[in-house]
Formats: structure tokens, sequence, C-alpha cells
């Protein structure tokens, strides 16, 4: 998937019921992210380790409504400027949630 100023995206990830109540299913999910290095479209130079993602989500098989969604995504980039890399580390969360007016 091309990003813009990021480049190359690629994900592989893994979906799995976790637990099923009636129409109530849980499905948890983890993979990984992957950015192309030397893609980016940036005047400073940068690599990106491989990013790791985690979640669930909540589905109403009933319905067919998505209800929500919790996960959270774990990236590595160096930067390098002037001579020196620097290693930034992110956590990026997520959290969906369904609000059915009454």
């Amino acid at each position: 998937m091309p990003l813009p100023t990021i480049g190359s995206r690629s994900t592989v990830a893994s979906n799995v019921v976790e637990s099923m109540d009636g129409d109530l299913v849980l499905i948890g999910y983890s993979g990984t992210v992957s950015l192309e290095d030397g893609a980016a479209a940036s005047p400073v130079p940068m690599s990106f380790g491989d990013a790791t993602m985690t979640g669930t989500t909540r589905f109403d098989a009933g319905r067919g409504l998505l209800l929500g969604t919790e996960g959270s995504l774990a990236l590595q980039m160096t930067v390098a400027m002037r001579g020196a890399e620097t290693v930034i580390e992110t956590v990026t969360t997520i959290a969906l949630e369904l609000i059915e007016e009454e």
C-alpha cells in the first residue's frame, strides 16, 4: 500500500476468533507492518523497523455490525541528521466504539 511521504507499506496479520457468546464475537489480531527503507519522500534520511500490532475486535454477528476495536501499533524508526542517528520509538493506540442512538 503506498503512503504519501512514507513510502510503501505491507501488512501481515493473523485474526483469531477468541470467543463467541450468542451473537457477540471477539476476534483477536496481531501482526507486523513493514515500511520500505529509502522510499520515504523526506529530506531527512530515515529507516523503519518492522512495526508490531495487536488488538481485539468485537463484532455483532446477528446484526452484522462492528461494535468496537481496541489495538496498538509499536514502531521503531532511525533518523539520521548531520552525522548522528536518533532512534525514535512510538506506540499508537486506537479505540473505536459504535455509539447507537436510542
